[in-house]
């Protein structure tokens, strides 16, 4: 500390003078060091103070309470002092004064205040000592490390362990039964060190390693062999692991494998033949303690099982699921080798399947199988029993009729075939491509039912409003090959034009189906408050159409239009059909007009009421409502059409002034509000 001293009386000057003179003298510590048995020794430095000055020693266990003295010092020379303290087990603060030796007098010099490292250790019996120590000042010295040093002795000998800018931390131990001592140092730039008091306690690990798990339970198809994977445990002190199998009710110990980074097992246990039955593993991790880690979660083997249909063209695989994977199961791949050629990938399954069929062998070749379970993100993987399959074949009959593609709900396109029954398929394929009609893919299939005709589709993959989707019915033989197709269609897309004004305008992408079946397109239009109705009937060759509707400008402001293709009745099976657009929403700018009289027994009817004058008026959100001079609603209603008749509870209201509200929606943000006046005439 530096004192500060004014002399105003001799001028500002000499004053200042005078300050500079005295903010010479300092003392300044640096260090406390606490040795083994508790005793702290400080250490400091001083500048300035007079031959004939002392110091004398303040301790206190609270930074802010009362001071004792605990020493004199006659020699400026010396600037260590070790305070012996009653009470060892808390933190100690001290305070340096500088003055004159007795029975001199004069100015005395106070120091900043110090502290020592209280340090504790605490053993929490779970592999962590947890280290907590005190800063020696507060804000850290400008003269001090930036981090203090931990120091640990094991087995005689001293290291240093760790360093942080935290007064606290969480040391990790693996030892099976020591003695660990901890200290913890700051240095000082001047030479010395800030030293707590060394801290001792016996540490057992009693805890077993983290669980592993088993990633992958693979059996080799080239050896037979199951081969186990796992990912190595993070603790330091594992040594190996144990290899379980479930066998007769039991968890059996198959082998231990040495090694704290080892990841793999191959069982050459002839006993544990995965091949002909699913066999079950575990696996455990083992410390240098000799604990021992629980069992990790259940991993099988896959059994891969083979059957060919009737047609002996089709190999159906069906396989139990891998239920240990890490992070669960993406898929499963399917590979095979065709007479002894090496394997190949010829297709994948989600995780939810659990069979494939495989389509187009050639029955003169030997098939082996194996299916590969995985995971895609984080790359594992495990192989199934390997299985050979042999193999014959039978034609398909019949013909598919697509008899329209129409949009339904305005969110999902509508497939409908028409098949006789007296054809021979097995299944009924939906394939559908993007408006480049160049490649269809199977997006449904269907199990024919016996005296059932008509199959009906729904696409919900689909946006209606903006893509045209081309569709195409395909029949399977018993083999279930494609033997026959239908005819193509595809849905409507309508779209709104450009128009002014009070017109509409729309206009939509041709319909394709009815295969030279096309009639016309009908156009139908709703509002606000009426449902479809049709409003025209165009040829095929326009794809467009617009009209004027002010005349039902008080229908609201929204007006929805669709488009159907009309088949002609030329079809050889009888069917007239229609094929759906999806339907557009055109908004029209609305206008309000409001007159400010009306006079109920006038002789013109528009008099008579009080209504709006709405033209594209939104009916959903309208509001119309009438207030008496004194705040009471007198008439309220939501239908754009209507209008107060001067009457309220079935009387006629006064003549006067009312007051009207109208409110509706102009977009999604905005609503349109107008208050005014209007007078009842009587």
């Amino acid at each position: 500390m530096r004192p500060y001293i004014s002399i105003s009386v001799f001028g500002i000057v000499f004053g200042l003078l005078f300050q500079i003179k005295f903010m010479a003298q300092q003392i300044d510590f640096h260090c406390t060091k606490v040795d083994s048995v508790g005793n702290i020794t400080l250490l400091w430095q001083s500048t300035g103070l007079p031959s004939n000055y002392q110091y004398e020693v303040y301790a206190s266990t609270s930074k802010t309470g009362n001071y004792t003295s605990i020493g004199t010092i006659t020699n400026l020379l010396t600037t260590t002092y070790t305070h012996v303290p009653a009470n060892k087990n808390i933190q100690w603060f001290y305070v340096i004064k500088a003055s004159p030796q007795p029975p001199a007098t004069g100015t005395e010099y106070t120091s900043d205040t110090i502290g020592s490292i209280f340090f504790v250790l605490n053993n929490l019996g779970t592999e962590i000592a947890m280290l907590y120590w005190t800063h020696p000042h507060e804000p850290p010295l400008a003269s001090f490390a930036k981090e203090f040093v931990i120091n640990q002795q094991r087995n005689g000998v001293w290291n240093e362990w760790k360093t942080t800018d935290a007064l606290q931390y969480a040391d990790t131990i693996h030892v099976c039964g020591e003695v660990l001592e901890y200290e913890i140092r700051l240095y000082d730039s001047s030479g010395c060190e800030n030293v707590s008091i060394i801290r001792t306690d016996f540490f057992v690990d009693f805890m077993t390693p983290s669980i592993p798990q088993l990633d992958s339970v693979s059996i080799n198809p080239l050896t037979g062999k199951t081969e186990l994977g796992w990912e190595a445990v993070p603790e330091t002190d594992v040594v190996g692991y144990i290899i379980y199998i479930f066998d007769k009710g039991i968890w059996k110990l198959v082998d231990t494998v040495m090694g704290a980074k080892s990841t793999h097992y191959i069982d050459t246990n002839t006993e544990n033949n995965a091949n002909n039955t699913v066999q079950q593993y575990r696996i455990a991790a083992i410390d240098t303690c000799r604990n021992a880690s629980p069992m990790g979660k259940v991993h099988n083997t896959m059994l891969l099982n083979t059957s060919v249909d009737r047609c002996d063209s089709i190999v159906v695989l069906s396989w139990n699921p891998d239920t240990g994977m890490t992070d669960n199961v993406t898929g499963y791949r399917i590979w095979v080798s065709v007479d002894g050629i090496n394997y190949v990938l010829i297709d994948s399954v989600l995780s939810d399947k659990l069979s494939y069929t495989h389509r187009g062998v050639n029955p003169i070749s030997s098939y082996i199988y194996f299916v590969q379970a995985y995971n895609t993100n984080n790359g594992y993987s495990a192989s199934s029993s390997t299985k050979e399959a042999i193999f014959n074949r039978i034609e398909g009959s019949g013909k598919v009729v697509l008899r329209y593609v129409s949009v339904v709900d305005n969110s999902a396109v509508e497939i409908l075939a028409f098949i006789p029954d007296t054809g021979n398929y097995r299944n009924i394929i939906l394939l559908k491509c993007d408006e480049d009609k160049t490649i269809f893919s199977s997006i449904e299939t269907q199990a024919r039912i016996n005296g059932l005709e008509h199959y009906s589709f729904r696409d919900n993959n689909v946006d209606v409003h903006q893509n045209t989707y081309f569709y195409t019915i395909a029949l399977t033989d018993e083999c279930d090959h494609i033997f026959v197709y239908s005819d193509t269609g595809n849905n409507i897309v309508l779209q709104a034009g450009n128009a002014i004004n009070d017109e509409t305008a729309i206009q939509w992408k041709p319909y394709y189906g009815f295969k030279n079946r096309l009639d016309s397109y009908d156009i139908f239009r709703k509002t606000q408050i009426s449902t479809f109705f049709s409003v025209g009937n165009v040829p095929v060759s326009q794809l467009s159409y617009s009209e004027n509707v002010w005349s039902v400008a008080n229908e609201g402001n929204k007006f929805y239009y669709q488009v159907s293709a009309n088949e002609n009745n030329t079809n050889i099976y009888g069917f007239q059909d229609k094929s759906y657009s999806n339907s557009v929403e055109i908004v029209k700018e609305p206008t309000t007009y409001i007159p400010n009289t009306f006079y109920p027994n006038s002789q013109i009817e528009e008099n008579r009421v009080f209504k709006p004058v709405n033209s594209y008026v939104d009916a959903e959100e309208y509001v119309f409502s009438i207030y008496d001079r004194w705040g009471s609603l007198v008439f309220i209603t939501n239908d754009i059409n209507m209008g107060w008749d001067g009457s309220t509870n079935g009387k006629y209201a006064i003549a006067g002034i009312y007051t009207y509200i109208i409110t509706y929606r102009l977009d999604e943000k905005t609503m349109f509000k107008k208050q005014g006046h209007v007078t009842l005439v009587r």
